[in-house]
């Protein structure tokens, strides 16, 4: 049990309103890039192999949901691609040159890459120092030549070396200008998808090696992650072994340990008990009823990685924090809980209780001393929904 008071760990600078640290842009890079393809008059229905007009060598792609464009680029990387980041981080270069691509004066190239804060550089000289034409930049984004994308703590850095020219772009680690949409808009895409099912509860045997995995005590195992800030915001995995079969343990003998898989691994687990979820975001909130197991899919399905910690525990409930880590993306979703013991005995009319605040960018992260405890945020959330 680890009291959070004690331990004076806040996870947001702002300390008077999570809000503050979930500052929204004026317009996402999606809706400025269908304003210049409504410009240029390009048909804004799917289409995955259209011809650039300002350089037909390059092809590009438009994906349509209904009326929304999804996604739109160059076609730089090929779909079979091994992705060693998350998808976003690709989609977002090919978006990024696509709109430099439409853009007809290289001033307003140069306003574009500097509002995006993006470097591109040619054999190492910055876009706006060179008289090469953009056409001839753009063929030199082909992966027939070397191409490498790194990172850092704060930037990513996509190059390829093609015949005669190398090209750079540098770009942040900064989640809604990756993603494409504002901070407002992303909070409403995540209230969204918290009314749709994510789980279909097939649920996929549990392979452990046993010489890789601490033993806790008798048949209890524990795959051991990493820990977040401080020791106890903790990720991995506890297991339970019967004969030659793993299954996740969710015991009341071991329910900190329960806890940790729960929110890490609720959507493996057919783990059905109603959960009520507050959500206080950019400008927006929403109380939600939805299933456990769908909320932790959908956090996972975004490449986010469950960093669970204990704040109290007593005879009738756990409280607690988890956050949920997107390191690619550099935001975090912070969750406080209030779990009754209950669960475990998977009464009907048991009911857990969470507040979320969505994209909280990591570089708004500090330890404080926190004015509330989780418990206290959860007890004075609103759940009507």
């Amino acid at each position: 049990m680890f009291p959070f008071r004690s331990i004076g760990v806040a996870v947001m600078l702002c300390v008077e309103s999570l809000a503050c640290a979930q500052q929204g842009t004026s317009s996402g890079h999606l809706g400025l890039l269908r304003r210049q393809l409504e410009m240029r008059k390009v048909a804004l229905v799917t289409d995955s192999s259209l011809h650039l007009k300002s350089c037909p060598q390059k092809e590009m792609y438009v994906l349509m949901d209904k009326n929304e464009l999804k996604k739109a680029g160059l076609k730089l990387f090929p779909v079979e691609m091994e992705k060693v980041f998350h998808p976003a981080v690709y989609d977002f270069i090919e978006r990024t040159f696509l709109h430099l691509s439409l853009l007809q004066m290289k001033s307003q190239r140069e306003v574009l890459l500097r509002q995006d804060q993006l470097s591109l550089l040619v054999n190492g000289l910055n876009y706006k120092d060179c008289s090469v034409d953009f056409c001839s930049i753009l063929n030199a984004l082909d992966l027939k030549y070397p191409f490498s994308l790194t990172a850092d703590s704060t930037r990513y850095q996509a190059s390829w070396q093609g015949v005669g020219m190398k090209v750079d772009l540098l770009f942040p680690k900064q989640y809604d200008l990756l993603l494409g949409y504002d901070k407002y808009e992303l909070t409403q895409r995540l209230i969204t998808n918290l009314s749709i099912r994510q789980t279909d509860f097939r649920n996929a045997p549990v392979k452990w090696k046993e010489s890789s995995l601490q033993k806790i005590r008798g048949n209890v195992f524990y795959d051991r992650g990493d820990v977040f800030m401080i020791p106890q915001m903790k990720s991995g995995t506890y297991l339970m072994k019967k004969g030659t079969a793993w299954s996740y343990l969710f015991n009341a003998y071991f329910p900190e340990e329960s806890v940790l898989n729960l929110f890490s691994h609720a959507h493996q687990m057919n783990f059905l008990l109603p959960f009520s979820l507050a959500v206080k975001g950019y400008n927006s909130s929403a109380a939600k009823s939805i299933g456990l197991a769908d909320f932790v899919s959908l956090m996972i399905s975004e490449g986010c990685r469950p960093y669970v910690g204990i704040e109290t525990m007593d005879s009738k409930q756990i409280t607690g924090t988890v956050i949920y880590l997107n390191r690619d993306l550099m935001y975090e979703h912070l969750l406080y809980f209030q779990l009754p013991l209950e669960v475990f005995h998977k009464k009907d009319n048991v009911r857990i209780k969470a507040v979320l605040y969505p994209y909280i960018p990591l570089n708004n992260l500090e330890n404080l001393y926190a004015d509330e405890s989780p418990s206290a945020v959860v007890q004075s959330a609103d759940f009507s929904y």
